[in-house]
């Protein structure tokens, strides 16, 4: 399985308006995000995006469950214009507690943050996770139904 983005410039940062809307430019966009080589076996796709470098851990910008089978892409701004996500999708609370995608937030200062995009191929059609769901105990339902993984890292810098 293949997951790609084809709005990284130049093949790697991410673009502004996919920052946090406290960084300058930052519109907390959700970036375009398509994947192929699918396994056969899979029944629907799980899609997460997860600052590494956040403080004072890892913090998962977006996390959306129950994509269909069919489904081969998500469209920029999906988190926000929810009638481009399909509509059995469920946008899980992400690590600001937001169920949506909210860009990565970076100081004046700081060095690039990667960004790791994440989309597994499930054996269920559906999770049966609530939207509250602690993150430990989502994960576990998440990784005992996952087929394969195919992941990419961007990078957030302030000066894309």
């Amino acid at each position: 399985m293949i997951v790609y983005c084809p709005i990284l410039l130049g093949g790697q940062y991410l673009p502004t308006r996919s920052m946090n809307r406290a960084t300058t430019g930052g519109r907390d966009e959700s970036p375009h995000i398509e994947w192929s080589d699918v396994p056969p076996l899979a029944k629907s796709f799980c899609l997460s995006l997860t600052d590494l470098d956040a403080l004072p851990q890892p913090q998962t910008l977006w996390m959306v469950i129950n994509i269909p089978y069919s489904v081969r892409a998500l469209f920029p701004n999906a988190s926000l214009a929810t009638e481009l996500l399909p509509s059995e999708t469920v946008q899980l609370t992400n690590g600001l507690g937001n169920q949506r995608y909210d860009g990565p937030t970076l100081a004046q200062d700081s060095e690039a943050h990667r960004i790791l995009i994440e989309l597994r191929a499930l054996s269920l059609p559906k999770l049966n996770i609530g939207l509250f769901t602690p993150p430990d105990e989502r994960q576990k339902i998440i990784a005992s139904n996952t087929i394969e993984v195919a992941s990419l890292v961007a990078l957030a810098t302030r000066s894309q």
